[in-house]
């Protein structure tokens, strides 16, 4: 079998956390980018969270940020949800450092890059990033 290339766009609290790290882990996929929006908690957690659950992997994703917030409203912490840095207080080593970029560009680059209809995008959590993607060039 042939891994389905793909991008995850996530905001790893522990819920996407876990689909992160079951991802990552399947031989059915071939993660290429995350890309990461605040959540529940903000972008530098989300991040953080993200790059940490890559790193256990040990494999050379990258992990762009994006979006801090939704379209439309500001940035509203939920605490109440995953704790204060959205893994409940689970301390994960420091994973590798952030690609550069913006998520927008970074998933528009990926799906340029690849024959059309060959990538899959996942969008676990608030899917701002490929909102902006896609209205910012719809022919992808």
């Amino acid at each position: 079998m042939t891994p389905k290339p793909c991008i995850i766009d996530c905001d790893p609290g522990t819920d996407d956390a876990i689909a992160l790290w079951l991802a990552l882990a399947s031989p059915e996929l071939d993660v290429r980018l995350v890309t990461v929006a605040g959540g529940n908690v903000g972008l530098a957690s989300t991040t953080a969270n993200a790059r940490a659950v890559v790193g256990l992997t040990g494999r050379a994703i990258p992990v762009v940020a994006g979006a801090e917030r939704s379209l439309l409203a500001d940035f509203r912490a939920e605490h109440a949800v995953h704790g204060q840095d959205g893994l409940g207080g689970v301390r994960l080593p420091d994973g590798p450092p952030l690609a550069p970029g913006i998520a927008a560009d970074a998933i528009r680059a990926e799906l340029r890059a690849a024959p059309p209809g060959s990538v899959t995008v996942i969008g676990l959590g608030p899917v701002t990033n490929l909102a902006l993607a896609f209205a910012t060039e719809p022919a992808l």
